[in-house]
């Protein structure tokens, strides 16, 4: 009786020990992806402020009429010597 009491403490301990072993493992790989992940944001962050850092927002452009925003940007951009495509560089934004 006591025995096998002491065969399955052991085997408890066994497992403990193995349980242990697995969870030390993943907090470490849970700590390593964390990093990876903050410096990910960061890198983010940098290339979206490198992106808004080129962008112009124009208000006030009125849409009505037979002229498109568009045509009225290009014309806003031409006069003052911009050099901007509109297929490619001019977005909408509503």
């Amino acid at each position: 009786m006591f025995g096998e009491i002491s065969l399955k403490l052991t085997n408890m301990e066994e497992k403990l020990s193995k349980n242990t072993e697995v969870i030390e493992r993943l907090k470490t790989e849970n700590s390593e992806l964390k990093s990876k992940i903050e410096v990910q944001e960061k890198r983010l962050e940098i290339v979206e402020k490198q992106i808004r850092r080129n962008n112009i927002v124009i208000q006030g452009i009125e849409d009505g009429g037979n002229d498109n925003v568009k045509d009225k940007v290009k014309e806003l951009f031409t006069r003052i010597g911009a050099d901007v495509k509109i297929e490619k560089d001019i977005t909408e934004l509503n």
